[in-house]
């Protein structure tokens, strides 16, 4: 008898990981992208506040600088480590905690009263945030069946594109309007 390879049913290939309604897998697309279009806004959002933090803190240019540095070298140092927390803790717990540090993380750079504490924040916003994408994209892969990636991974590129572009100006006009502490919320 020869050793026949059976080719998978083009419908086993093109099934999504998760047996989800469509319903379901659009919930799953906004909120995932909620969350990486939130933090992807965050990383510039500082650039507009700089010349107020400034201000507020009595620093220098180059001192208030470090709250974007910072941030970016948290974020570059944690991505590589997100399949590990994902293998480790597992998808789910790992995108809900990295949400929820990242959250209060943001909170708590609006309540900075020094300089050397809203950098503090600004590191764990960085760290926290770093896994969202990765993780989210990982989540839309197995949500969706594999016809529809293309489509999907468009659809999350194009939010990613609009957090970077809209976060800073929103957070100038709403320091403008209220005080730098809320271009953070």
């Amino acid at each position: 008898m020869a050793n026949q390879s059976v080719a998978p049913s083009s419908t086993s290939i093109d099934d999504a990981v998760y047996d989800l309604s469509p319903t379901q897998r659009i919930v799953v697309l906004l909120v995932v992208m909620s969350a990486t279009t939130a933090y992807s806004s965050s990383v510039l959002i500082s650039s507009a506040l700089l010349p107020k933090l400034q201000g507020a803190f009595g620093a220098t240019q180059d001192e208030v600088s470090w709250t974007m540095t910072f941030n970016i070298v948290a974020t570059a140092v944690v991505t590589p480590m997100s399949g590990w927390l994902a293998e480790r803790f597992g998808r789910r717990s790992t995108m809900v905690w990295c949400a929820f540090l990242f959250a209060a993380s943001t909170f708590f750079c609006g309540a900075s009263t020094s300089l050397n504490e809203l950098i503090f924040w600004r590191i764990v916003q960085g760290a926290a945030g770093a896994p969202l994408v990765p993780l989210s994209q990982a989540i839309l892969l197995d949500t969706y069946p594999r016809s529809q990636h293309n489509f999907v991974m468009a659809i999350f590129g194009m939010t990613n594109m609009i957090g970077p572009s809209i976060g800073p100006t929103l957070a100038g006009e709403v320091s403008e309007a209220f005080g730098w502490r809320w271009g953070f919320g």
